[in-house]
């Protein structure tokens, strides 16, 4: 018999994910089932996939998964591996201890150090236009992600152990972790539903922590071709973590699904293993949009082992950003500055500096000797739509910062702010050891002399998103002649968090419209340009004409400006 759903309208497709069979031949009346097949159609509208724990701290990265001993091929959960007698001899012998048996599967005391993390990628097939992976990851520096509990009393919980229930449990009082609370009854142990997250910013007594879930990747972001080596996404993670772990969902309909074919990630020894902690002040700054000078320090803790640091990145809100000042142990450094040709004018001259010191290309290729010298750049990161301060010294190591004498890298930088919240995330690396791996700095107590402990900058007060700085030159000639042809809006955007579009609307003073030039915009200083053409790319006639400045935005504050342009010949 073959039955079928979907042929008309008795029998419409059905979402299932359970199919009962239930015989209706009479009570002890013997029958068989000769066989039995189910097809469906379309993709599964959900999956959910966690990996297991990933640790990349050890020579070779390992997973934390357990096997049965007499079926290797066999995965088993870790309750099942208890302390027992198998020979019934008697005795229990080191090899029958239930922590010997996960031990000599995967030893949660081997030696390993935390990392820096790169970038992470995968490679999938997507069909239909409904389907989508949420790709998240998360990363520790201990191997339990919750804080485990046993059950003392009606409503009340411990994380430690009481009395020893087997032979090889820690000593009574000691932290409950994995193996000890598998090994607990489901009586005497909480729900894991109801275990709280062991977060590294907790304050619980418990070792080591994790992150939350990260927000989900955007899949297109992230995919490349299944033989790249590079691109995808840089991990949002903290430094010197050694654990980590993802977690996929996978959302299809009946027309349309996803799969993935790999996922990888990029990971090295950090180049200072004990971190550097950063710090920002003032962390307020009094009006959006004017520079606003600022103290950034940075702490290094370096072992002797570390290969050290030769370049710093800050992340600034503006390509107008700069650098005042660089001191390391109280000592100022010197800045070196690109030379151009002999040969150039004088403008020349100085736009061929003003592009090397806006490019990181130059300061990739120069070299800066070895003495107490410096070069920095404001360029514009294009893999993380970032501006940042890039600054590159000779090969800073353990016998720069000596520990305990507490040395600081100093920075003094000049920057506008455009939002009521900006952070200054900064990062080192080792141009010669790990150029595609950079290892965030951590916000915290870099200096004794400042009171921040952070690297974000708040505005108490803003008036307006959009703010006119100049339009140059009024009147403007746009005859051919090469001087004043345009006329350049230039003004500051504030407060937004996202992408919007900013337009400049001209018309004549009758009313009508006569050119609409729009961009999409962020928070920042912004620029457009007029050639003194209408839609159809004539010159418009001589004259005064309006314009109107607008920005699209989701906030009752003040989103335009007007004013007036003359155009002559």
């Amino acid at each position: 018999k073959e039955y079928r759903f979907g042929e008309n309208e008795e029998y419409p497709p059905r979402k299932a994910r359970i199919l009962n069979f239930v015989s209706r031949m009479p009570e002890g009346q013997t029958w068989e089932l000769s066989e039995f097949q189910v097809y469906g159609h379309g993709y599964a509208l959900d999956a959910t996939y966690v990996s297991e724990i990933i640790d990349v701290g050890t020579s070779r990265p390992r997973f934390r998964r357990y096997f049965d001993l007499d079926d290797p091929s066999r995965p088993i959960a870790l309750e099942t591996i208890q302390t027992k007698d198998s020979n019934d001899d008697g005795t229990v012998s080191g090899d029958e201890l239930g922590a010997n048996r996960i031990a000599s599967q995967f030893d949660a005391a081997a030696t390993g150090r935390p990392v820096t993390w790169g970038r992470v990628r995968w490679s999938g097939q997507v069909e239909g236009e409904n389907a989508d992976l949420q790709i998240r990851v998360r990363s520790g520096t201990s191997l339990d992600t919750r804080i485990y509990q046993r059950k003392v009393g009606r409503g009340v919980v411990s994380p430690f152990i009481g009395a020893s229930l087997v032979a090889d449990w820690p000593e009574p009082g000691s932290r409950l972790e994995l193996f000890s609370y598998a090994q607990l009854s489901g009586l005497t142990r909480s729900p894991v539903k109801d275990l709280p997250l062991n977060l590294v910013t907790d304050q619980d007594g418990s070792p080591g922590g994790w992150t939350q879930w990260t927000a989900p990747f955007d899949f297109l972001e992230g995919k490349v071709d299944a033989d790249a080596t590079s691109g995808g996404i840089l991990l949002p993670l903290p430094p010197l973590h050694r654990y980590i772990q993802f977690k996929l969902d996978f959302v299809s309909g009946e027309e349309s699904g996803i799969s993935l074919d790999f996922l990888e990630f990029d990971f090295a020894n950090p180049v200072v293993s004990r971190g550097i902690l950063a710090e920002i002040f003032p962390d307020t700054a009094a009006v959006l949009g004017e520079p606003t000078v600022f103290t950034y320090v940075l702490k290094p803790d370096l072992s002797t082992a570390d290969v050290g640091f030769n370049r710093i990145d800050i992340a600034v809100p503006s390509p107008q950003a700069s650098i005042d000042s660089l001191r390391i142990d109280d000592l100022r450094w010197e800045r070196f500055l690109p030379v151009a040709p002999t040969d150039l004018s004088e403008t020349d001259a100085s736009l061929w500096i003003a592009e090397r010191l806006s490019s990181s290309t130059w300061l990739d290729t120069m070299s800066v000797g070895v003495g107490t010298r410096f070069a920095a750049v404001t360029f514009f990161d294009s893999s993380v739509s970032q501006h940042k301060l890039g600054i590159k010294t000779r090969v800073m190591t353990a016998v720069d910062f000596p520990r305990g004498q507490d040395r600081e890298i100093e920075i003094s930088l000049t920057t506008p702010v455009y939002r009521l919240l900006t952070g200054f995330d900064s990062w080192i690396w080792n141009e010669t050891a790990t150029q595609d791996l950079q290892q965030p700095t951590q916000p915290g107590n870099a200096s004794d002399r400042l009171p921040s402990d952070a690297v974000r900058v708040t505005v108490q007060d803003a008036n307006s998103t959009i703010s006119v700085r100049q339009v140059v030159p009024n009147p403007f000639t746009p005859n051919g002649d090469g001087v004043n042809d345009a006329v350049q809006w230039t003004f500051d955007v504030f407060l937004l968090t996202a992408t919007t579009d900013v337009s400049v609307t001209l018309y004549n003073l009758n009313g009508r419209q006569i050119r609409v030039i729009d961009t999409p915009a962020t928070a920042g200083e912004l620029t457009l340009v007029w050639d003194g053409r209408d839609e159809s790319g004539n010159l418009v006639p001589p004259g005064m004409y309006l314009y109107q400045l607008y920005l699209v935005s989701d906030t009752d504050d003040s989103k335009q400006q007007l004013g007036t342009i003359a155009v002559a010949y």
